[in-house]
């Protein structure tokens, strides 16, 4: 193992639940295969997290948000060597690291956090510390490339897919009569979940759609007006609300499902950076449709290996929708190209190696 030691500043990390959160810790876990790893999340972590790899070490700073930056500096200050790299999860973690220290900055970009104008000055102060920038899409790219005021940072995109298997889900796929659609996700506004709701009370009343059953899982705000929502859509017999659910669970669910269904969209200041799930889903074969404005359209291509469309509009989504249920051979070839783009793009050996080039060459 490399001497060199690893600080990833956080303010996600699990238990809390999210993509993120997991590309975090996946980060961390895959680089404590090659260095010691420090990962300063904000929040506690379970006991039986922090005592299972002797080369990965979790500090937590469960304080007032006032104060975590200051005791995250003094602890940064204790550990550090002349040969630490320093790894944030966004520019604002910039912000807990000593200002007199100059050791290498590798900054994650996911999406949401470049959406605020009034906060253009504080991301480029951030990222003038930085030594490089790493987004987790071209769409996210382009999010922090439009606030940098022309800033000479190097920037290159890698999947966070680090955490993810080289091969493929190995299993025996459910053989539905009846299309089974999946939704997994932190149940909010911006999903598209309300929009394809609408859509598929309108084709069922007019009878334009095959019989189907949506398994949504997940937990969130928005969770109680859905269930609502789908009595008052008269979709109570098609979508079965599953709650959040566990590993074990989420593959169960993957396994017996036909298209995965996520149309995401801007609302106010939160976006879809990428959208690991699109990824978990093609490992099992199944084709996404996701929303036009995210930066899941770098792995979903629309008609090829999955629909990407605007879930604001109505008939846009219900073109999308009966294609995808009525046409169940033609959702298997995109399930196929969907995985074989996995396999060959976006696995976590591949995204990881990316990863380690990149810590190599900056540390030259």
């Amino acid at each position: 193992m490399s001497k060199v030691k690893i600080i990833i500043v956080t303010q996600t990390y699990p238990p809390r639940t999210g993509g993120m959160q997991s590309v975090m810790q996946g980060l961390a876990k895959k680089l404590s295969e090659f260095y010691q790893v420090i990962v300063l999340p904000d929040h506690l972590v379970p006991k039986k997290e922090k005592s299972k790899n002797s080369a990965l070490e979790i500090k937590t700073f469960p304080l007032p948000k006032f104060l975590r930056n200051f005791y995250k500096k003094i602890y940064i200050k204790k550990v550090i060597r002349k040969d630490t790299l320093l790894i944030c999860d966004s520019w604002k973690s910039v912000f807990a690291i000593p200002i007199n220290i100059k050791n290498k900055i590798i900054v994650l970009a996911h999406g949401q956090e470049y959406l605020d104008p009034r906060k253009i000055e504080k991301i480029n102060l951030a990222l003038s510390r930085a030594s490089i920038l790493i987004s987790n899409s071209s769409f996210t790219k382009n999010l922090a490339k439009n606030v940098l005021n022309g800033s000479k940072l190097k920037h290159i995109v890698i999947p966070p897919t680090y955490f993810m298997d080289k091969s493929p889900a190995r299993f025996k796929k459910t053989k539905n009569i009846i299309p089974n659609l999946l939704t997994l996700t932190r149940i909010d506004i911006r999903k598209g979940i309300t929009q394809t709701m609408e859509a598929l009370s309108i084709l069922k009343k007019q009878k334009k759609i095959k019989e189907f059953i949506w398994h949504i899982a997940g937990s969130g705000p928005e969770l109680d007006n859905l269930k609502k929502l789908s009595h008052l859509l008269d979709l109570k017999k098609e979508i079965k609300f599953n709650g959040w659910v566990n590993d074990f669970e989420k593959n169960k669910l993957f396994k017996k499902s036909d298209i995965f269904v996520m149309p995401s969209y801007k609302y106010k200041r939160s976006i879809e950076g990428f959208g690991i799930v699109y990824v978990e889903a093609a490992k099992y074969g199944i084709p996404s449709i996701c929303g036009k404005d995210s930066g899941a359209s770098d792995f979903v291509k629309n008609n090829v290996s999955g629909w990407v469309v605007d879930p604001l509009d109505l008939n846009a989504l219900k073109k999308v929708l009966i294609d995808a249920i009525n046409f169940p051979s033609k959702s298997r070839e995109k399930g196929k190209v969907s995985k074989n783009k996995y396999i060959n793009n976006f696995n976590g050996h591949i995204a990881f190696q990316l990863f380690l080039d990149t810590i190599k060459k900056i540390n030259r």
